[in-house]
């Protein structure tokens, strides 16, 4: 299936897992919100930034251990792109990249674009939602 989507499309990828940490990272994904980590000091870190499998919760920038969930602005910056092909030669392109967040972490994340021609570097990117075929809500972001 393509990235772009139509209201009320599914895109099909393999299931997202959600742990207790990524729980309200995916919980406010279905509301339409973006979080990101956000230490006592203000400094932000990347959605993945840190798990409960083992990683340190601290901040890359001071080690603080007071990381919490923020919401983001949702406005993103592209700073590179891949595209993806199917393999049996029948389907649809998909395209994947990373963003940096207006806040400043890069993440990884769909694109909503529909042709390869739109993509280059610094394109303002704005974040949208899709509903997963495995029941997650994930970001995907498309021009601003």
């Amino acid at each position: 299936m393509p990235i772009h989507v139509t209201e009320g499309a599914t895109v099909l990828l393999p299931a997202v897992q959600r742990d207790d940490f990524s729980a309200p990272f995916f919980d406010a994904a279905a509301q339409g919100i973006l979080l990101v980590r956000r230490c006592e000091n203000g400094h932000f870190l990347a959605p993945s930034s840190g798990s409960s499998h083992g990683n340190s919760l601290r901040c890359h920038e001071c080690q603080s251990g007071r990381v919490d969930w923020h919401p983001a602005s949702g406005m993103a910056t592209l700073v590179s792109w891949i595209v993806l092909h199917p393999r049996d030669g029948g389907g649809e392109t998909r395209r994947a990249g990373l963003v940096e967040l207006e806040e400043g972490p890069w993440m990884y994340a769909l694109l909503d674009v529909p042709s390869d021609l739109e993509l280059r570097v610094g394109l303002a990117l704005r974040v949208g939602f899709v509903p997963t075929d495995g029941g997650e809500t994930i970001p995907s972001f498309g021009p601003a």
